[in-house]
């Protein structure tokens, strides 16, 4: 009987299999839905719409106004810089132009300094792009080798000497505005024997060292370090073609 009843249940769900498959989509019009996925007709996506919104334009910064303020004139008559005590500095770095100049030979003094000891400058105004340094230098000389005598006094410390010293003269060019390091580091070229300073009759001629500068339109100062010494110049020279402008 198990059997039996086994065998008439089986028919009968071939028979509504097929009833579904077969009979109801022709009444109905509609394909059968068997609940399999892939065999399930699915729906068309909808697109989504892509549309951004407008780019806001962002706004130009203002123009930068350049001053046009000038320089004051200059009459032609040179200045004079005073001369503080002496302060520390670092070694610095030598800067050289990127390009060449072409310079006036004829000069004008500016401002100068003469003095005996070391120490720091007034500062000054330079309002050209192009200027020198023109200086000289009177070393102490006691002895054949250049330098003073042991146990003789030194005019220019006012003190007696206990070993040989001998003369030093040395420039540091400060930017008025960047006081942590030299511009320019200067020392005469050559040194400061005096033995080699005679001409061909045996006489002493004082050289005259120049420095050039490519660099202007600041406030600068110098840090002078001399030792040894009965005196030294130092003239800051511009193109005379600068006067009264």
């Amino acid at each position: 009987m198990e059997k039996r009843e086994a065998l008439v249940l089986v028919g009968a769900l071939v028979v509504i299999l097929v009833v579904a498959v077969i009979f109801k989509p022709m009444l109905t019009g509609k394909q059968a839905d068997l609940g399999i996925p892939f065999l399930s007709p699915q729906p068309t996506p909808t697109p989504v719409p892509t549309t951004l919104p407008p780019a806001t334009a962002t706004p130009s910064p203002p123009p930068t106004t350049i001053p046009t303020t000038l320089p004051p004139t200059w009459s032609g008559q040179p200045g004079s810089l005073g001369l503080a005590n002496q302060t520390g500095y670092s070694s610095p770095q030598r800067p050289y132009p990127e390009k060449y100049v072409t310079v006036p030979a004829k000069m004008a003094t500016y401002v100068s300094i003469q003095g005996q000891y070391g120490g720091t400058s007034d500062t000054f105004h330079m309002p050209y792009p192009y200027w020198e340094i023109h200086y000289t230098v009177n070393p102490l000389v006691s002895s054949p080798s250049g330098g003073i005598e042991p146990g003789t006094k030194d005019p220019s410390e006012g003190i007696v000497t206990a070993s040989s010293r001998f003369p030093f003269f040395e420039i540091d060019v400060y930017d008025a505005k960047n006081p942590g390091q030299p511009l320019r580091r200067i020392t005469p070229e050559g040194g400061l024997d005096t033995t080699l300073w005679k001409d061909e009759n045996n006489k002493i001629i004082t050289p005259v060292w120049v420095e050039k500068f490519y660099e202007g339109s600041g406030d600068y100062y110098f840090v002078i370090t001399a030792q040894s010494l009965s005196g030294y110049a130092v003239m800051v020279k511009v193109p005379e073609k600068y006067i009264g402008t």
